[in-house]
């Protein structure tokens, strides 16, 4: 995918936002960098969140991340094998 980072490339998009032009000319947003997320993760704690929170926050997060590309690899189980795995 070409990277495409100039509004004259990206017509009627957002100043500053990264695009991704596929080889089919598609254009869509790139993938904020991991520490932009954990930026933004941070900043979203409340004013009184410990370090402990955010590390959980910050965990909570990568599972998901992780789980996303599982299931965009296929690495899936049917709702019937997780109920046999968990429930034996």
């Amino acid at each position: 995918m070409e990277r495409v980072t100039h509004l004259a490339m990206a017509p009627q998009r957002a100043e500053g936002v990264e695009y991704l032009r596929s080889r089919t000319g598609a254009l869509r947003m790139a993938e904020p960098k991991a520490k932009e997320r954990v930026l933004e993760a941070v900043r979203d704690l409340p004013d009184d969140a410990t370090v402990e929170d955010a590390m959980e926050r910050l965990y909570f997060l990568a599972k998901i991340e992780e789980g996303l590309r599982q299931a965009e690899a296929g690495e899936t189980v049917s709702h019937e094998e997780a109920r046999k795995r968990i429930l034996g």
